[in-house]
């Protein structure tokens, strides 16, 4: 049977029924963004026009050498196009047509037609494999005679067929999109002028195939539309909107239209393989790939490098397999698997009638994906609206507005707005047409409202840029963050010393073992007898150290997210924890809470000064109970500071904390080796209330008897602040040389550190080495004759000796192996610890090229720090550094900028003690420390615009290392992880030395392993000032800039 003869003519199949299939002749469609090869423009697709409106012929653009989509495969009636995939796609459309013909439309003398693709569809999930096309071909010309011809598998692509009726049944029918229903919907047929689809693949492309759909009540409306219009244009009306309407009125519909696919009952749509553009499609998993791709800033032409990539191999992989298909066939003529080879070679990569591959441009992807996201874009809506937002980082971008959007040259937008979650996720955002403040209203209302909308909390902390400018607009705005910062200035100005409040760091205690408690050792007194015979009990067993630990517990008001609003009531429980004359512990519980008076007893115990009292912030503690209790405030205030042991400045003079003002959790943690847990509900309970709950007497007794332990493993500790005395001098012990006592007092930086050491040798008069003067020194009593052996900090000033050249302070690196006069507070007995560092130096050290030269022998060892002194070494996973900023690289600093780089850290602490001026003529006078009060906002600025707000000239030779003293002043190491990494680091046989060289020369490894906080103003103040005053002078050596 001749396939001309079966196949039915259009106007057959269609019979009489109307097709608004419009006849667009001489209108040239823009070419999609396909790859090309040679110095062609890459075109970008236009947006989706609907198929109903293609013409019966497509013109391609000239300056393009093929298309990627639909006008592929356009041709007159019958007439089979060019090329082996085009060829067996137009014969199996004309074969569905044919097996899907109606049978009212089935003349008399047709035969009965097998409906063999249909089945082999339906066993195969609608799709024409690779492997079966030859046969399907093979087929449909034993059938037809259509000249299909027999060839390669390598030539064919996958055929999909998406006919969801045919497949699922009437219930399946494709929703009409304007009407979002099927109920008015039935079959239109196929379409004689086009053929299939394009869809591009991972590795390689295929095609679709579908029918038409028309929807009766569209048509209705359409044809009342079209007698309105002809009525209205005979008595001479206005009919221009009717026309516009009838122009938009589509009644017939391609089965795969986008909106249809989605409106599929029971996920059939997610069947649907591709997502459709103006005359091609992508393969959804081009789209998923896209999408994480993009957002991590993977641009759209690496993907369509990636995809010829991807096509080239899988087309080097056909012609390799073509290659051994050939030499099979030769090498054995007469075998019955012959595979079909009619070439000497494979075809060409863009061979339009055999391989016939094409990659879409970057162009084309970035329209493609724009598309796709319109299609999502009301799911996204309304997904990011759920996120929270209790945190809002609020940001103005100047480049979009000024390098975009533009209109006659002109920016149409001022910037792009910005509001971005905890989650790192866009919150709000819009455009502004100038720097007002008023534009922002509109967007934080809408953001509120839907806040509301959701039962979303409020945002609670905000930043900014500018907070400074910022502050006032947004806590107006956003009701939340001023409620917030009400609540941050009563915790400001009711600040009791709450020494549960650890500092803004992990806590990672969660992995140690949570601190052991026993209640048979807890007596609680209510009543005065009991009150009055416990305490009796308490001093008659006290144990020979008579030690203490106290706290105090205070009933707290908080808001409905068990936070504390700042209010609170009168010291309601006193803590104390003790050990007997056998050592045994015993926790002792006062409720004062029902007392207007303290009773005697516990006023007794209080001025009893030969009991240590030892607490975290026991001043705050004591100082609130008597402003509670006015009885007991003659009593500790005449007692003053003897034996009251504030625990985190007893910590921090024994270098286990970098300052005293810790949280008790941090010193279990770091010094027991126990996990103290201190939950908001059992901290913010109510102290006062009758009977206290069980949660609530093992957190105080836990509290109680931490105090005391911490306070008994720092009393075995060594105070690392303790300076040589005069009578504990003696010939031959060997000392460290270390920072002088009364210009570092309590300074944690400098403590735990020396810069030599050395042997006390028994000379009365001292001869300086050439160079150095004064040439002699006669020893004193306050001083001593140290022969230094071992130099940690060459940079570090000797007091009293000057180089004679230069008229400069004399260090440690102009002493060979000599012997010094030191004095007594620079000395302290050697001491092996773990934690002791290199000293820094108290001013800016020399170039070397200024120094005078000192001779090569007689020199003593000395320890510097150096990019290969240590191997490199990994702990754990590395991990990115997703600070907000970019960490300046600091693998290049010389050991000069590491020595001024500690020194603006020790110079900021002698600063805040009140010891050190920090003055410069480009700074105003520095305030008193004590006059920096510490307030919290719920509106904070940034670091990175902080940090970047100073210009330093772009070749400076000491911007590297101002950079990052700059950033050490912003930032802490969070302490528990710090400690756990240089725990481990030590474990793998690494010195102190080799540890803090892998902080300056490693910092990538510190800073994916360890998280940073910024300090509270009266630190970070003086920090910050510390290295203005240390690099604002410093002159460039080329330009002289300073």
């Amino acid at each position: 049977m001749d396939y001309a003869d079966a196949a039915p003519s259009y106007e057959d199949f269609m019979q009489d029924e109307e097709v608004d299939c419009e006849d667009s002749e001489g209108e040239v469609y823009p070419e999609e963004g396909i790859r090309v090869e040679l110095q062609h423009p890459d075109i970008v697709a236009t947006l989706d026009l609907p198929e109903e409106e293609e013409a019966d012929t497509i013109f391609v653009s000239d300056d393009v050498d093929a298309d990627i989509g639909d006008g592929l495969y356009t041709s007159s009636k019958h007439e089979a196009p060019n090329g082996i995939q085009q060829k067996l796609l137009w014969a199996v459309h004309n074969r569905l047509r044919l097996e899907l013909k109606p049978p009212n439309n089935t003349r008399k003398n047709d035969k009965a037609v097998d409906p063999w693709l249909l089945r082999h569809l339906r066993r195969n999930g609608w799709w024409i494999r690779r492997n079966d096309a030859p046969r399907i071909a093979a087929n449909l010309d034993k059938e037809h005679g259509v000249g299909l011809g027999q060839h390669h598998a390598g030539y064919y692509r996958k055929i999909f067929v998406w006919l969801p009726d045919v497949r699922w049944g009437e219930e399946a029918m494709p929703c009409c999109p304007n009407c979002s229903s099927n109920s008015n919907v039935s079959s239109h047929g196929f379409r004689e002028n086009h053929f299939g689809r394009t869809v591009v693949g991972l590795k390689e492309n295929y095609f679709m195939i579908s029918k038409r759909y028309i929807c009766k009540c569209c048509k209705k409306k359409s044809e009342d539309l079209t007698k309105k219009i002809k009525a209205m244009k005979e008595i001479g009306g206005d009919f221009s909107a009717e026309v516009e309407m009838k122009r938009e009125m589509q009644y017939t519909h391609m089965g795969w239209n986008t909106k249809s696919v989605e409106l599929m009952p029971f996920g059939w749509g997610d069947e649907f393989p591709a997502f459709l553009t103006y005359r091609a499609a992508l393969d959804k998993d081009i789209i998923d790939m896209m999408r994480p791709m993009m957002n991590k800033g993977q641009r759209v032409d690496a993907i369509s490098d990636l995809l010829l990539e991807l096509h080239a191999k899988q087309h080097c992989r056909w012609a390799i397999r073509y290659e051994y298909d050939l030499m099979r066939a030769k090498a054995n003529p007469m075998s019955q698997h012959k595979t079909i080879v009619t070439d000497d070679t494979f075809s060409a990569f863009d061979d339009s009638e055999k391989y016939n591959a094409r990659v879409p441009t970057g162009g084309y992807l970035s329209e493609a994906r724009k598309q796709h996201h319109e299609t999502i874009r009301l799911h996204l809506d309304r997904e990011v609206k759920k996120r929270p937002a209790e945190k809002l980082a609020w940001d103005v971008s100047y480049k979009e507005g000024k390098n975009l959007f533009r209109y006659c040259g002109q920016p149409i937008f001022k910037g792009l707005v910005t509001g971005i979650n905890e989650l790192g996720e866009v919150r709000i955002s819009f455009h502004v047409v100038t720097d007002s403040q008023d534009q922002f209203d509109a967007a934080i209302e809408a953001f509120l409202r839907t806040v509301d909308e959701y039962g979303q909390p409020h945002p609670q902390m905000f930043s900014t840029d500018n907070p400074a400018d910022d502050a006032n607009y947004f806590t107006g705005k956003i009701p939340s963050l001023k409620a917030q910062q009400d609540k941050f200035d009563a915790l400001v100005q009711a600040a009791d010393g709450n020494d549960d409040q650890p500092p803004p760091e992990v806590s990672a205690g969660r992995f140690l073992p949570e601190y052991p408690f026993d209640k048979q050792i807890v007596d609680i007194a209510t009543s005065v007898p009991e009150i009055d015979s416990n305490m009796a009990a308490m001093l008659d067993n006290l144990g020979p150290e008579r030690v203490v630990g106290f706290d105090t517990e205070t009933k707290v008001e908080t808001n409905y997210r068990r936070r504390p609003t700042g209010r609170r009531s009168k010291v309601g429980l006193l803590q104390f924890a003790y050990r007997d004359d056998q050592r045994n512990k015993h926790v002792l519980l006062v409720r004062i809470c029902k007392h207007k008076k303290i009773p005697a007893s516990v006023i007794a115990f209080f001025r009893d000064d030969t009991i240590t009292l030892a607490g975290n912030n026991i001043k705050g503690d004591l100082k609130g109970l008597w402003k509670d209790y006015p009885e007991t405030k003659h009593v500790i205030t005449s007692r003053g500071e003897k034996n009251i042991i504030s625990l985190g400045t007893f910590a921090r003079r024994r270098d286990v904390v970098q300052s005293g003002v810790v949280g008790l959790a941090l010193l279990v943690k770091r010094l027991l080796k126990y996990h103290l847990p201190k939950e908001d509900e059992d901290k913010f309970s109510d102290w006062n209330r009758s009977v206290l709950l069980e949660p609530q007497i093992a957190y105080a007794s836990k509290d109680a008897l931490a105090h005391l332990d911490v306070y008994e493993e720092l009393k075995s500790m060594p105070d690392l602040n303790l300076r040589l005395r005069k009578e504990n001098v003696v010939i031959g012990d060997k000392v460290d040389f270390v920072p002088r006592s009364g210009y570092y007092p309590n300074n944690v930086s400098c403590m735990a550190t020396r810069a030599a050491t050395g042997v006390v040798v028994d000379l009365a008069s001292i001869r300086s080495p050439e160079g150095i003067d004064p040439p002699t020194y006669k020893r004193g009593q306050t001083n001593a004759a140290i022969e230094i052996e071992t130099i940690y900090s060459p940079s570090f000033i000797v007091p009293r000796y000057k180089v004679r050249a230069t008229g400069q302070d004399a260090t440690l690196a102009d002493f060979g192996k000599a012997i010094i006069l030191v004095p007594l507070t620079m000395l302290r007995e050697h001491t092996d610890h773990s934690s002791i560092r290199n000293a820094p130096p108290l001013s800016v050290p020399t170039p070397p090229s200024e120094r005078r030269s000192q001779p090569a022998t007689g020199r003593p060892t000395i320890t510097t720090i150096a990019p290969n002194s240590v191997d490199r070494v990994s702990y754990g996973s590395k991990v990115d550094d997703d600070d907000f900023f970019q960490a300046e690289p600091i693998e290049d600093l010389s050991s000069a900028d590491i020595e001024m780089i500690r020194a603006a850290n020790v110079n900021s602490e002698h600063a805040q003690n009140g010891k050190l001026p920090l003055l410069h003529p480009k700074l105003n006078n520095p305030p008193s420390p004590s006059t920096i009060q510490d307030k919290y906002s719920s509106v904070l600025g940034d670091p990175f615009h902080a940090i970047n707000r100073p210009k330093v000239p772009m070749h400076h030779e000491h911007k590297k290392g101002y950079k990052v003293a700059l950033q050490n002043a912003f930032f802490i190491w969070n302490s528990f992880n710090l400690e756990e990494l240089e725990d481990r680091m030590r474990k793998d046989g690494m010195t102190a030395e080799q540890i803090e060289s892998e902080r300056y020369y490693n910092s990538s490894l510190y800073q994916g392993c360890i998280d940073r906080f910024i300090p509270p103003p009266k630190l970070l103040y003086w920090r910050v000032r510390s290295v203005f005053v240390m690099y604002g002078s410093l002159v460039d050596s080329k330009s002289g800039k300073t």
